[in-house]
């Protein structure tokens, strides 16, 4: 059970209680005087205050008993107390019984009322109330269940629904009259559990589902005659047929409204107050808690008199139960040491009691013996969790704790005598109160001490003064040791020796310093005793400390107990202390708890020797057993009952299941050792026989059987009996109680059981089930491999195959099936060393492996059967693979030079790992360190050790990788050593990326596969220390003025390696794309392509600034990278490239080259051809060669190094000049996935959903509060008049009457006489009042949380905006890419262009621009290729020379537009016309409009080229555009005017996942329109409205401005336009503005804006054009959301089409829209109004009420229904009368009546159709007549 309250709060405020209590009993006063009304008022302001607290902290057990104090203190006050002493005697002993009541509240954890009901009905007594009955307190906590989503409610909806309903209702009101005789009462209990068994599975999961659950246990009780049939009962289960009735009413929906819970709580009372409660109430007794919530008498009795006075006994209870519980956890340990030790998880089963036992230890304060349990906690969970293997050594020292941590107790407690004085039994009300009783008493014994020490100083060291002190201090030292304060009492002890070795037996007194001593030690002591008694949780250690050290200075140290370990002997005195735990052989054989422990299971509970022929009870003189002991024995009887029933039927039904059998056991011995210590011999001695029975069967000496099964129900059966008349003092010798014992320990003597898998204690049936499950997927990896080696051999071992065979050989002996771990185990060295090795497996290892296979699944099969059984054929093939094994690797090893090396040592694979790692991690440190403090070296030397030492340990393992570059990173840091290599960010990042390599080395070698090389990464760190070599790095090469120093060998060599670099620098053309990983080449890309992003825009800006030099820099680094990720990927043309442009870039760093408008262009160039091969490469085409460009970079490079050399003595550099290193510009960015994106948007658009539906619920109940404002203002206006309609009749009562002849001289006018009726009245004015108040509070609640809602819809659409922001990138983003391709194109074609984007910065969703680049590259090219005149001709033209694209961006309303313009010829219209004529799609006699022409181009394979180019002219461009435009949901119109250029507009949806929207209502469907294409809403009179339509065409003129009028329903091409005469309410219009098109749109109605979350309609209604989605409104219901704007357009175009058939046929009419009838519902009866709305509701009519004539004649003036019902006999006007007006009234005369009433005469008909009512109906009415007879009447007035 959960145990909800907060008892840290109520000791916060327990203590303020009680001094308040304190206080009001003073205010009070105790002199049996009537206190003043100012002690009362101070008394109940201290009560009230109690009250408060006791609901905060909410325990409102005691403050139930408070708040009858405050109302018994208010009676008083009042004068409406007429025992005023009884009352005041009653709250003093409530003042002093609350405080003792909280006392027990937090030491027994637990709020029972029950406890105190006797005072609280004393209270109300007092004042006259009624009494509160049990029923009244009893509250249990309801289970919440959450309702059922949709999904899960259509799971449960079954076909037949309602009509299942409907037959089980029937069958429950024929079981419910049969209950009411006693003949049938058994049958229809069996119907009614039947049928509440069919509503549990029709209602499964649903809240609903708990009222079924309780009512089927019931009445399974009542069926077993646990609870009897009584009219209360019948009465319950009537309610539910009520239930029943409502969800038959409201169909599966209902299901999610629970029960009422006055209900739930009444049948959960039943099954709490039953006494023998059968399985299904019991575990409904174990869910509700209802032993909590309603617990037994004797418990109550119990607490009641825990109140009158304190427990005794306290301590020897509590330690007594851990040593029952230590027992239980050494038999536990003994059966797994008994068995093969493979199920080590068993052990878990152990650390719940042993961290309960810490814990008790720990409130107990016994700080050694918790600290052995923890020590032993933390040795099993090891054990369990297969960190430690289970060996004997670890096993026993976990025993020998436990031995010693009982025994440890056991002397603590000691026995119980009988006879002890009642003043010396300790009270149980708290432990720490304990604990402060006896440091309290032990500091008087102290005092005592001191006083005599004195006494005997004072005597001249009289020595008689003394004689008292040892028997003193022992009592004080075994105090002490009992709380326990182990070390105090060992100081004692220490004190105690001295004084009667010195003081007492030695005759020279002591000197001053031994006084000294002793005093400071005796001080020391009380000093911490003193302390501790004012916070228990102070630390006196060192206090202790100095009482030691004193006690050394007189020689007397301490002795310390120590706790005996395995190996210690134990002397026959301490064997015979364990003699009660194990049977020794012979207790005079010195034995060591490992011996001691080490006996089986026989030994822990031998069997019986000795059978008794008759269980007697003991003697009659024999003194009865104390009343508290026999209340605590039979309230663990209860709990041994509830085991009993509990796991017999588990054991019954699974005689494997180990765990319920060892509860059945512990429940007998339980009762065992209970009964015998209470003296019930005969329970005790049979359950005695049971625990020797199944002591039997679980160490599988008696097999279980039918007889062990009749024999446990009759045992259990004839228990309670026993029980009772042990309780009742009976006990007695039974003849059928001796039968069943004789017959236990005949059966205990049977047959062993025999071998089943089922009952095998060493193999648990649950770790098979996993082992299996495990085991069959590791064979599907098996299978895997077979497969694929029947494809291809020979073949490598997988790493998947490896950890199969691994893992299943790990599981297999786990779980304890030794025939496949034996065959795993071969399998798996088989394919560990074939990969070690790496050796191929060819046919002969796939035919042992497919045997293999066989076997293991023919293992698998016999794990239900034997899983010990051996497998027939393992044995011969686990030799044969051991064989082939050595053959395969004899034959690798000693064939010469065949390069197969040795197997490392494993354990020196091990060491060297350790050691370097941890090498690395320091070396990391100072490299760190170095970096950030270039010029301190001092880590440097450190380096070369740590290097050198694991240089050293990789040569000794032949670790050849790790070698080699330890061996590069060892020569780099020698070169800066000798001050031949500098420094700089380069060589800290080489170095760093080569330490990261050769932690990946190690981590690589861990898990066992093989090292990669670094061959690129040493080649890095040569040239770099080559760089540093160099010779004008060195010197070798001087300048001296203008006058170079040669040295003719050194130049002829330079000139050598020149011309061997220039032939090994030359680039093939046809170079390869690459031969690395594809894994890291697809990283490589991803980050060239943000590489070339970065350089283009730094390019950019340098060439808009050439003097800044950060921008150089900028481009280095980018260089570089994409240099260094070419060749680590081993895309050799890029590397070179980059190299070639990163060299070019450096002499511009240095000032050999300066920038100009050839330099920029020749960048621009490199740039664009490195973009060209990475797409290349991306894409799998041959990498384009830039050999011309190297070429030209080269040339440049070379005509600008000779005049830099000449003038170099000319311009010399200033010394310690230095370039600005490069920085990146822009903020720091992270890349996240986008599909992360796209989720955490959905999951912001759910939450949005959810907001919307919670506040429609909020909203809803706005709604219902109103309507409970009206109906109560309603109601007062209705208890005033029954007020006035009672006072009248008050005055006209007669005098005769017997209650007012003692005021007869009174005038009613003088003397009020109150009868019932005004008392009632009176009431119904209260209660009408107290609504008001609830429906104030509920209209407040309702409003908070209308305001958090909003604030949530804030931050969900800042949340969203945020989200979005990451999604939109700016359109510049492509525009390198874009420039990129004209320029390109135009280069190669000869034209000038000048590409101009306007609205660059516009921001575009990044999935919509990501699909946009290829159609825009297209575009483009088209543009450039087609459309763009050569210069001639447009200077011929009279145009430019240079051609002009634009690119523009633009929003329009919820679209994103893309407008291209070009300059150039135009579309050949022409050309179209003759190739669409050539290509058959054109009738050449047909006349099609140019617009018409230019839609060809948009025909898969259209083109007009004459040649096909790599440009463009293939015929697969503008029809791919086109779809993909579709695709996303756009459209493409094209413009082309001949000699001017054509003109391309691209509308895309702008995508947003939220938005604000108007919700509008066209019909009967709702729609959203974005409200950023509203421009505005206006209201219109219908009238006014009609006469704009009369207008051709229909306009609306408002603001100055004219707008085209139109209905949304003819928008939509949905309905016609409604007519608009009669009708009275204005007309929402909605103004919109499309480019130059004005628009008044009528709707219906409108239903306010929203926020509203945007999902996609999908691909299938990307066709269908005006939607931008559909959203999901609180309601649940799907609304699409429209683009107005695209409607608009599409009407446009389709206004020549309309005019034409117009011309044609005639005006177009729409047909009216169907609406649903309006009915107008008159009748007084509110249920009458309700049911016939939901009638008509559901028959698709609107229906409007009205609760009297007056009202309905309001409603008329405002609706104009179709028809209307009418009832007769109403209030204020009544039916005739209101028929009669309707009948008058011009507008209304025509309307259809049907008169509904209960008064079905022929007068009443008559007079009603003399009136001209239309029909008339009684009641109740059927409803498919009242239907019938409403769309009759509907249609004729139609």
């Amino acid at each position: 059970m959960v145990d909800r309250h907060d008892y840290v709060a109520l000791e916060w405020v327990k203590g303020d209680i009680a001094d308040t209590l304190s206080q009001a009993r003073v205010a009070l006063g105790d002199d049996g005087h009537t206190p003043s009304a100012e002690m009362l008022d101070q008394c109940l302001a201290c009560i009230h205050q109690v009250h408060g607290s006791l609901l905060m902290v909410e325990f409102y057990g005691a403050a139930l008993l408070a708040e009858e104090m405050e109302k018994l203190l208010i009676a008083l006050q009042q004068g409406r107390v007429s025992q005023i002493d009884e009352a005041l005697r009653l709250l003093q002993q409530a003042f002093s019984q609350l405080p003792l009541y909280l006392d027990r509240v937090h030491s027994a954890r637990r709020d029972w009322p029950l406890v105190v009901l006797p005072l609280l009905n004393d209270l109300r007594t007092a004042r006259g109330e009624a009494l509160l009955s049990e029923t009244s307190l009893f509250s249990p906590p309801l289970h919440e269940l959450p309702a059922l989503d949709q999904a899960a409610l259509a799971r449960l909806l079954a076909p037949q629904w309602p009509h299942q309903l409907r037959t089980l209702r029937q069958t429950l009101q024929s079981a419910l009259q049969g209950l009411q005789g006693e003949e049938e009462a058994q049958a229809s209990l069996e119907q009614l559990a039947g049928v509440f068994t069919r509503l549990e599975s029709l209602c499964h999961g649903a809240p609903l589902n708990a009222l079924w659950k309780i009512a089927s246990a019931l009445v399974d009780g009542m069926l077993r005659g646990r609870v009897a049939n009584s009219p209360a009962l019948r009465s319950l289960f009537n309610e539910t047929d009520k239930e029943l009735k409502r969800l038959l009413e409201q169909g599966i929906d209902g299901i999610n409204q629970p029960a009422p819970e006055e209900l739930l709580t009444s049948l959960l009372f039943y099954i709490a107050k039953a006494e023998q409660p059968t399985t299904k109430m019991l575990a409904l007794k174990n869910s509700y808690e209802l032993d909590e919530a309603m617990p037994d008498a004797a418990m109550v009795d119990e607490e009641r008199a825990r109140l009158a006075g304190p427990d005794r006994d306290a301590m020897r209870s509590v330690v007594a139960a851990l040593c029952e519980e230590l027992v239980r956890v050494k038999e536990r340990l003994d059966l797994f040491v008994r068995s093969d030790r493979s199920h080590v998880s068993e052990l878990s089963s152990l650390m719940a009691p042993l961290r309960q036992i810490a814990d008790t230890l720990a409130v107990l304060g016994f700080g050694q013996p918790r600290k052995v349990i923890i020590d032993q906690l933390a040795v099993v969970q090891s054990l369990a969790q297969g960190q430690r293997e289970p060996t004997d050594a670890v096993l026993m020292d976990v025993a020998a704790a436990l031995l010693y941590v009982e025994a440890t107790l056991a002397g603590m407690v000691g026995n119980a005598e009988p006879s002890q004085r009642e003043e010396s039994r300790l009270p149980t009300t708290d432990l720490m109160q304990i604990h402060q009783l006896v440091i309290k008493e032990a500091r008087i014994g102290l005092e005592e001490v001191k006083d005599l020490i004195t006494d005997y100083l004072a005597a001249g060291f009289d020595r008689q003064h003394l004689q008292p002190l040892p028997e003193l201090l022992t009592q004080i030292r075994g105090a002490l040791a009992m709380i326990p304060l182990s070390r105090a009492a060992s100081l004692l002890q220490a004190c105690n020796q001295y004084l009667s070795e010195h003081l007492l037996q030695q005759a020279e007194p002591p000197t001053a310093p031994q006084l000294e001593h002793l005093a400071d030690a005796l001080i020391s002591i009380e000093y911490y005793l003193e302390r501790l008694s004012q916070d228990p949780g102070a630390g006196g250690e060192q206090v202790l400390d100095r009482a030691e050290n004193s006690l050394n200075n007189l020689g007397y140290a301490p002795a310390e107990r120590q706790v005996p370990v395995l190996n210690d002997r134990l002397s026959p005195a301490e064997v015979m202390v364990m003699q009660d735990l194990q049977t020794l052989q012979d207790p005079q054989v010195a034995q060591s708890l490992a011996d001691v422990l080490a006996s089986p299971l026989s030994a822990l509970n031998p069997p019986a020797q000795d059978v008794p022929a008759s269980l007697l009870p003991p003697p009659v003189d024999e003194e009865a057993v104390d009343e508290e002991l026999l209340e605590v024995f039979l309230e663990e009887t209860d709990e041994v009952l509830v085991a009993l029933h509990d796991y017999l039927p588990q054991w019954v039904a699974n005689p494997a299941d180990s765990a319920a059998l060892a509860e059945l056991r512990r429940a007998f011995h339980s009762l065992k050792g209970s009964g015998r210590m209470v003296r019930a011999l005969v329970l005790g001695e049979l359950a005695w026989s049971i625990e020797n029975l199944l002591n039997r069967v679980m160490e599988r000496s008696v097999a279980p059987g039918p007889q062990i099964y009749q024999l446990l129900d009759e045992v259990v059966a004839i228990v309670p009996q026993l029980i009772q008349e042990f309780a009742e003092r009976n006990q007695r010798q039974r003849e059928d109680v001796d039968q069943l014992a004789a017959r236990a320990h005949q059966l205990s003597i049977s047959e062993p059981l025999p071998l089943l898998i089922e009952q095998d204690s060493s193999i648990d049936p649950q770790l098979l089930d996993i082992f299996r499950q495990e085991a069959q997927t590791h064979l599907a990896s098996l299978d895997r491999f077979l497969d694929q080696a029947s494809q291809q051999l020979p073949l490598h071992a997988s790493d998947d195959l490896q950890r199969a065979m691994h893992t299943l050989k790990g599981s297999a002996h786990m779980a304890g099936v030794l025939p496949m771990a034996e065959l795993a185990t071969p399998l798996d060295h088989l394919v560990r060393e074939y990969k070690a090795h790496q050796i191929t497996l060819d046919r002969d290892e796939i035919e042992l492996l497919l045997e293999a296979d066989s076997l293991l699944h023919r293992g698998l099969k016999q794990l239900d059967a034997d899983p010990l059984a051996q497998i027939q054929g393992a044995r011969s093939l686990i030799g044969r693979i051991e064989q082939m094994i050595a053959t395969r690797l004899d034959a690798l090893i000693n064939v010469p030079d065949s390069g197969l090396s040795a197997r490392r040592d494993p354990q020196r694979i091990s060491e060297f790992l350790a050691e370097s790692m941890d090498a690395l991690f320091d070396a990391e440190d100072l490299l760190l360190h170095w970096r950030e403090h270039p010029h301190e070296r001092q880590g440097l030397d450190a380096l070369l050790e740590h290097l050198t030492g694991l240089a050293e340990s990789a040569h000794l393992l032949d670790l050849q990788p790790f070698d080699a570059l330890c061996e590069a990173l060892l020569d780099l840091y020698g070169g800066v050593e000798e001050s031949s290599l500098a420094v700089s960010e380069r060589f800290f990042a080489e170095a760093n990326n080569a330490h990261e390599a050769l932690i990946n080395m190690l981590d690589q070698l861990a898990a066992g596969q093989e090292i990669t090389p670094q061959p690129v990464l040493i080649q890095t760190l040569h040239d770099l220390l080559h760089e540093g070599l160099a010779p004008e790095a060195t010197g070798l090469i001087r300048r001296d003025g203008d006058r170079t120093l040669d040295i003719t060998e050194l130049g002829a060599a330079t000139a050598q390696l020149d011309v061997s670099q220039g032939e090994a620098s030359s680039i093939e053309t046809d170079a390869a794309q690459g031969n690395g990983d594809p894994e890291l080449q697809d990283i490589f890309l991803d980050e060239a392509f943000d590489i070339l992003e970065s350089s283009g825009a730094a390019l950019l800006r340098w060439q808009a600034d050439p003097q800044n030099h950060l921008e150089v820099e900028n481009l280095l680094r980018d260089l570089h990278t994409l240099k260094g990720g070419a060749r680590m990927v081993e895309v050799a043309a890029i590397g070179d490239f980059a190299h070639e442009l990163e060299t070019l870039f450096e002499d511009i760093s240095v000032g050999f080259l300066a920038p100009g408008e050839d330099l920029f262009t020749l960048l621009q160039r490199c740039h664009d051809q490195l973009a060209q091969m990475l797409d290349a490469l991306r894409s799998g085409q041959p990498l384009p060669s830039p050999q011309t460009l190297i070429e030209r970079i080269r040339q440049i490079e070379r005509s600008a190094r000779q005049p830099a050399q000449a003038g170099s003595s000319a311009k010399p550099e200033p010394a310690g000049a230095a370039v600005p290193e490069g920085e990146r510009t822009g903020l720091d960015t992270v890349k996240v996935p986008a599909e992360l994106l796209e989720d955490l948007l959905n999951l912001a658009g759910e939450s949005s959903i959810i907001r919307g539906r919670v506040e429609q619920q909020v909203n809803d109940a706005q709604v219902a509060l109103n309507e409970m404002q009206t109906t109560l203002e309603r109601m007062h206006d209705q208890l005033r008049r029954l007020d006035s309609e009672t006072q009248g009749r008050q005055h006209n009562r007669q005098h005769t009457e017997g209650d007012g002849v003692a005021y007869d001289e009174f005038d009613p006018l003088e003397m009020d006489r109150h009868s019932l009726l005004q008392q009632l009245s009176r009431a119904l004015f209260e209660s009408a009042s107290d609504l008001l108040d609830l429906k104030a509070t509920l209209a407040a609640r309702n409003r908070d949380a209308q305001g958090l809602l909003q604030k949530q819809a804030r931050v969900n659409t800042q949340l969203q905006e945020g989200l979005m922001g990451t999604r939109m990138v700016p359109f510049e983003r492509v525009l390198p890419r874009l420039k990129r391709i004209v320029r390109q194109v135009a280069g190669e074609l000869g034209k000038q262009v000048d590409f101009r984007v306007i609205n660059g910065e516009a921001e575009i969703d990044r999935n919509v621009l990501e699909r946009m680049v290829a159609p825009l590259e297209h575009m483009l090219r088209n543009a450039v290729d087609h459309g763009l005149e050569p210069a001639h001709i447009r200077q011929a033209a009279g145009k430019p020379e240079q051609g002009l694209i634009t690119l523009e961006l633009s929003h329009e309303g919820g679209d994103v537009v893309f407008d291209m313009h070009d300059d150039g010829a135009g579309v050949p219209l022409e050309a179209v016309r003759r190739k669409a004529i050539l290509r058959g799609l054109l009738d050449p006699a047909s006349s099609v409009s140019d617009r018409d022409v230019l839609q060809f181009i948009m025909q898969p394979g259209f083109s007009t080229a004459e040649k096909i180019t790599q440009i463009s002219g293939r015929g697969v461009g503008m029809d791919v555009v086109h779809e993909e435009v579709r695709q996303l949901g756009g459209s493409m119109t094209i413009d082309s005017v001949a000699g001017q250029g054509v003109h391309f507009q691209i509308r895309l949806p702008f995508s947003v996942s939220l938005n604000r929207a108007l919700m509008v209502q066209c019909a009967d469907e709702q729609y959203a329109i974005a409200l950023n294409t509203v421009e505005g809403i206006v209201r219109v009179m219908p009238n006014e409205l009609e006469s704009y339509y009369q207008l051709n065409p229909p306009r609306y003129h408002y603001g100055g401005q004219t707008y085209e009028l139109r209905y949304l329903g003819e928008l939509l091409q949905t309905v016609g336009k409604p007519r608009l005469a009669g009708e009275s309410h204005s007309v929402p219009v909605l103004l919109v503005h499309c480019q130059d098109q004005r628009v008044a749109l009528q709707v219906d109605a409108l239903a306010g804006s929203r926020e509203i979350v945007v999902k996609s309609l999908g691909p299938q209604f990307t066709g269908v054009h005006g939607l931008s989605g559909a959203t999901i409104l609180g309601d649940g219901r799907v609304v699409l959301i429209l683009d107005l704007l695209a409607y608009i357009r599409a009407h446009q175009a389709r206004q020549p089409l309309l005019r034409a058939q117009q011309e044609a046929v005639g005006a177009l009419e729409f047909i009216p829209a169907l609406r649903p009838l309006l009915v107008l519902v008159v009748d007084d009866s509110v249920t009458v109004r309700k049911v016939t709305s939901r009638l008509l509701e559901r028959n698709g009519m609107n229906v409007i009420t009205a609760k009297d004539g007056v009202d309905a004649m309001s409603v008329l003036e405002e609706h104009t229904p179709d028809l209307m019902l009418l009832d007769i006999e109403m209030p204020r006007m009544d039916g005739f009368e209101v028929a009669t007006r309707v009948r008058n009234d011009p507008r209304l005369k025509d309307l259809p009546i049907i008169m509904i009433t209960s008064r079905t005469g022929q007068k009443h008909q008559n007079r009603a159709m003399a009136i001209g009512v239309n029909d008339y109906l009684g009641k109740p009415y059927q409803e498919s007549v009242l239907l019938e007879r409403i769309a009759y009447w509907s249609k004729l007035h139609a």
